[in-house]
């Protein structure tokens, strides 16, 4: 997306609700947009606004991290890790794990509480999330334990239990 669309967007979100939150990334890695800076000044340029980014934490310099986490309003980042085990990351995310685990460290010890570990629980990781979280838990409370998504059935079914809520409500990426 050109920078011009995306600040055309941020403006008109701002004029319509001026404090909402500007997720860049649900279905994509933001490291690998060319400008991502801009991104993320543009949208630090409307106090009311937020932006997550949901990350692999793979394909980040550390120039870059380091200009964002220095922004007014910086954002929030959600690092999706889904393992503590090398093997079992590489089954489930391929390779990149001392990369990923590497840029959250990183954000951890530079702009902590701005920063959330994310597993996805599914088959693949349920034998090791304990530890997953126990680790994590020694550098961070921020720590999300996400409900497996088959979305629809057009993925395998890899979840371990049912987690519906008794009462739902309607999911803030909607």
């Amino acid at each position: 997306m050109a920078l011009t669309v995306f600040d055309n967007i941020v403006k008109q979100i701002s004029d319509f609700c001026d404090d909402a939150v500007l997720s860049v990334s649900l279905w994509g890695e933001p490291a690998f947009y060319s400008d991502f800076v801009k991104l993320v000044e543009l949208v630090s340029e409307y106090s009311k606004l937020n932006m997550l980014i949901e990350t692999s934490g793979i394909g980040w310099s550390q120039s870059v991290l380091r200009d964002v986490i220095a922004l007014p309003n910086a954002p929030k980042w959600i690092l999706s890790l889904d393992s503590i085990d090398e093997k079992v990351y590489r089954k489930l995310r391929g390779s990149g794990f001392s990369e990923a685990v590497k840029n959250t460290e990183w954000l951890l010890e530079n702009d902590p509480e701005n920063v959330y570990v994310q597993a996805v629980r599914m088959n693949e990781n349920e034998e090791q999330l304990e530890r997953f979280y126990k680790e994590w838990n020694k550098k961070t409370e921020n720590i999300i334990i996400q409900k497996y998504d088959s979305f629809a059935q057009r993925l395998p079914d890899r979840q371990v239990a049912d987690l519906t809520p008794l009462s739902r409500h309607p999911c803030w990426h909607n």
